[in-house]
């Protein structure tokens, strides 16, 4: 029989989570479905929603936010080495 912690694991690796990024989408990481218009699924292990309502490809982010200068709190994107 598996013991809590293995139950408590299991359900972590499949856990949904949803971060609003600074200034930017809602990040949604974990297997998950997006439902289209249309009623297709579209099946994704990242999801990149818009929260400033500009996006032309909604509700999938297409980085709008950037030229409608959307401010927002949420978590800072960590930059790589040598990228403002």
């Amino acid at each position: 029989m598996p013991s809590s912690d293995d139950a408590d694991e299991a359900a972590v690796t499949t856990a949904v989570t949803v971060t609003p990024r600074a200034d930017g989408p809602l990040v949604v990481d974990g297997p998950v479905g997006l439902t289209r218009p249309d009623g297709t699924v579209e099946p994704a292990q990242r999801l990149f929603l818009c929260r400033c309502g500009h996006s032309a490809d909604k509700p999938s982010c297409d980085g709008s936010h950037k030229r409608v200068g959307f401010s927002a709190p949420g978590v800072p994107v960590a930059r790589k080495p040598g990228r403002p």
